[in-house]
């Protein structure tokens, strides 16, 4: 930090001296942006982003100035590398800092210059490693500067097994350079983009479960994951059970048309008839006998997978037991052969029919979210989810090793894509932290024609969490938590407060706040009530949307509908005062509400969720369209009379036509392409008239809608109409309805892995995670 301190203070003068860029000397995080990333680590980080390399760490930092505001930004990392010591954010920052500064062409030092590595205090290597991954864009990370790589062995002769192509080219045998012995191992092959994977042995049971989940091998090749899946899949007990039951059938088949045709010679031919040979007979138990195996091992899969039982249970004398007695046939297998064979070859399979199916759908929506397992493991889950809701976790990418930045997760993101076909996707959707965040902005970026969806529960639970910060409600809350914890503790008041709940007939007792910090609706416990029914009043309309929101089915015009319900119950609230909450208070609602609606409505990156509410067609003549926040302060005009036309209609029309027309644009120029085979001249004219026919719900637009019908199959039934009188318009509200405005799915993997991971079973692998959720889902 002195090193870094004296090269900031000694800038060439080629850089000017000013303090309007950089003002560190009075920085402190801002505490929205620290509740919003988690820790005030993240928060520092954040801004550290947004002042030095506010277009992404793509390059080398360049100062835009030199003076005290500058230097003073050692002083910051100094406090907080005191607060988190093992912090690796703050440790890459000094040493880019350092870098940059070491580098500068004109340097004027006060001493020897010193080395820029022995600065840092953590491992510099580690350090220099990850800034290089962050400038070339992955090729640092290369782990080829371990490893001796062997020769590939000819074949000795013409006989032998056949040659596997496939692991030879995802297993390369080699030598640890540091090995003395150079005992010849096998590594995975895409280290050179940072996978450490490595096997004793080049085990297909070893080598394929892992390949087949390692999202660099689509670097090396593209196609060499589907290849494994195939021949995974091949394998799998679904694949042998269907196999089976198909030979029995051609069995009884043939039998039943032999019987028909000697039928008419039955005793003649059952009087001459001799046994069978033995061998076929043993043969035929045998048969029987894998046949019943594998109907059995994939029962029990299913029964371990969907129900969360401990995979280790097939190993243990009490399963074995019960199986003896229950068939003696039956031999079961071990937890190596579940964990390592059954459970990757069933998830191969199932992952091999969902892309398939994927790759006929349209209009799919990706979501994704960031989970740590027990075992200290980092995991990205990757979901995609079909217009008819169907949902899919695809992958499940563990770089524990690498940091999970914007550029990062939109490699990921990009990845899954591909295999798929980047134009059959039209939404992206996740939380609104700094990574996840930017890794949307980038991938927008790469397929131009990508909707960001912000996600809605995470916004309006933000909502709550600021109404909660209001200090009037800090006591009520204070005590609530003080009631929660007491009877936690005390097992003798929790029994009495049970008793109690029987006799008034309460069915939830107390809880303690969930992981993900969602607010669950009314609180839990009637002694608190009169405290808190100022606090309830105010969040029980945004816990309701929340539960609303939280569901797969959700629409974009349902995000707008319900922040709407919100601000119009709290408009309510305020207006009549029905709570009796000081002025103070209700002004700081309504600046919250007013600050979360704007975020999410009028400041999204686009009017998404607004076409989607004036689109869906029992909300179209709606008149909350001429005042869409009922909260905001209207502007008073003094003198004259009033327009004879309401200017915000035209307005909100606008801002709807320009998104639709957007859309459009998109749709020919990026996705190439055509609507009905209308050129995009014809489509653009069309579309602008289409609109003014929808909202006056003239032809073709006066379709009733059908008794639970959903806005989706209402405009997909203009689209598949023959006349195509709705085109284009009616192409582009399929593609609105078909998008999911939550990463719920995600959500509720987390949840999942924290089931199945639980204490007693901690040390399980990320990749079994994923292949049991896969399967259980």
């Amino acid at each position: 930090l002195q090193n870094l301190r004296d090269l900031l203070q000694n800038l060439p003068p080629t850089v000017p001296k000013s303090s309007a860029w950089y003002n560190f000397q009075k920085y402190t995080p801002d505490p929205e942006k620290v509740d919003r990333y988690g820790s005030e680590e993240s928060a520092v980080n954040q801004a550290l982003e947004v002042i030095f390399c506010p277009g992404g760490r793509k390059s080398l930092i360049t100062f835009k100035e030199r003076g005290p505001g500058l230097v003073a930004v050692v002083d910051v990392l100094q406090k907080y590398t005191h607060v988190f010591p093992n912090s690796e954010l703050l440790q890459k920052w000094i040493f880019d800092l350092t870098e940059a500064a070491s580098i500068s062409e004109s340097i004027v030092t006060r001493g020897p210059k010193m080395s820029v590595h022995l600065t840092l205090p953590a491992a510099p290597a580690k350090s220099k490693k990850k800034s290089k991954k962050i400038v070339a864009g992955g090729a640092s990370t290369s782990l080829l500067d371990l490893y001796n790589d062997l020769p590939p062995e000819l074949p000795k002769g013409p006989g032998g097994a056949k040659r596997d192509v496939l692991m030879d080219q995802a297993a390369i045998k080699t030598t640890l350079k540091s090995d003395p012995k150079k005992t010849p191992i096998f590594r995975c092959a895409a280290a050179q983009y940072g996978c450490d994977q490595t096997w004793a042995g080049r085990a297909t049971k070893r080598v394929y479960p892992h390949s087949v989940q390692c999202m660099k091998l689509d670097l090396v090749d593209p196609t060499i994951r589907d290849k494994i899946r195939n021949v995974m899949s091949d394998g799998s007990l679904s694949e042998c059970v269907a196999a089976a039951e198909k030979r029995d059938g051609e069995v009884l088949q043939q039998q039943h048309l032999k019987r028909s045709r000697t039928e008419p010679n039955v005793s003649s031919s059952a009087s001459s008839a001799k046994p069978g040979p033995t061998k076929l007979l043993e043969t035929a138990r045998k048969v029987g006998k894998e046949a019943l195996k594998d109907q059995i091992d994939l029962a029990a899969l299913k029964l371990i997978c969907v129900r969360g039982v401990p995979p280790s249970i097939v190993s243990s004398e009490e399963w074995k037991n019960m199986w003896k007695h229950g068939n003696p046939r039956y031999t079961p297998g071990t937890v190596d052969e579940l964990t390592e064979i059954q459970i990757p070859n069933e998830a191969a399979h199932i992952m091999k029919l969902v892309f398939g199916e994927l790759q006929d759908c349209e209009y799919l929506t990706i979501t994704f979210d960031g989970n740590t397992t027990r075992g200290a493991e980092s995991v990205y889950t990757i979901h995609v989810i079909t217009p008819d809701r169907r949902v899919y976790l695809i992958e499940g990418d563990q770089s524990t090793a690498q940091s999970h930045t914007g550029r990062k997760i939109c490699e990921i993101l990009s990845a899954v894509m591909l295999r798929i076909s980047p134009t059959r996707f039209l939404g992206i959707c996740s939380d609104n932290t700094g990574n996840t965040t930017l890794g949307r902005k980038l991938v927008h970026e790469k397929f131009g024609w990508m909707i960001i969806l912000p996600d809605c529960c995470h916004r309006m639970n933000s909502l709550c969490k600021d109404i909660c910060k209001i200090p009037f409600f800090a006591e009520p809350i204070k005590k609530t938590k003080r009631v929660i914890k007491f009877f936690k503790k005390s097992t003798h008041a929790a029994a009495h407060l049970r008793r109690r709940r029987k006799v008034h007939r309460v069915k939830r007792g107390l809880q303690s706040k969930y992981h993900l910090d969602f607010v669950i609706g009314r609180t839990q416990t009637t002694y608190f009530e009169i405290a808190l029914s100022q606090l309830l009043a105010v969040t029980a309309p945004i816990a309701r949307a929340i539960t609303c929101l939280e569901s797969t089915h959700s629409t974009v015009a349902d995000v707008y509908v319900f922040w709407l319900a919100v601000t119009a119950s709290i408009h309510q609230i305020i207006a009549d005062n029905i709570t009796g909450l000081p002025t103070r208070v209700l002004e700081d609602i309504r600046r919250a509400v007013n600050y979360r609606f704007n975020e999410m409505v009028n400041e999204a990156p686009s009017d998404i969720y607004l076409t989607g509410f004036v689109l869906d067609p029992q909300y179209r003549g709606a008149n909350i369209v001429r005042d869409l926040n009922p909260l905001s302060i209207q502007k008073i005009k003094i003198g004259g009379r009033p327009a004879p036309n309401d200017p915000a209609l035209p307005a909100t029309v606008i801002r709807i036509g320009t998104f639709l027309l957007t859309m459009l644009k998109r749709e020919y120029e990026l996705r190439k392409i055509k609507i009905a085979d209308l050129p995009i001249a014809d489509a653009n004219w069309r579309l602008k008239d289409l609109i003014k026919k929808y909202l006056k719900s003239v032809y073709p637009f006066d379709l009733a809608l059908r008794r639970d019908e959903t806005a989706y199959e209402w405009w997909k039934r203009l689209d598949m109409d023959k006349s195509n009188d709705a085109q284009p318009l009616a192409r582009l509200g399929v593609q609105i309805f078909s998008l999911v405005p939550n990463s719920m799915a995600d959500e509720q993997t987390g949840s999942t892995f924290t089931w199945f991971n639980s204490h007693l079973r901690s040390r399980q692998k990320v990749e079994t995670l994923v292949r049991m959720t896969q399967i259980r889902k």
